[in-house]
């Protein structure tokens, strides 16, 4: 996850998405990928100089997030599992 300074790099990240020619607004777009430690990779990530968010809880899971060298949004997801629900028959 190196950043590029090339020129078309450049170049790429300023180009709007686009639907049958109609340039989209940027409304939060990404991918997510599902991590069963999301503070260890946050950890490695700016182990290796990387900028990741802070983990942030949402509803039952925590996410943070980074972009890539091209500028895309992606979410690193942990879902958190409640603790079992026990019944008690006393």
């Amino acid at each position: 996850m190196l950043a590029s300074s090339s020129k078309a790099d450049k170049e790429a990240k300023a180009l709007p998405v686009q639907l049958d020619g109609v340039n989209l607004p940027n409304v939060g777009q990404h991918f997510a990928i599902r991590v069963e430690d999301l503070d260890a990779v946050v950890a490695e990530l700016r182990a290796h100089a990387q900028t990741p968010s802070d983990p942030s809880p949402v509803g039952s899971s925590r996410q943070a997030f980074i972009s890539d060298p091209s500028g895309n949004v992606v979410e690193l997801h942990e879902v958190v599992r409640p603790p079992e629900e026990t019944t008690d028959f006393s």
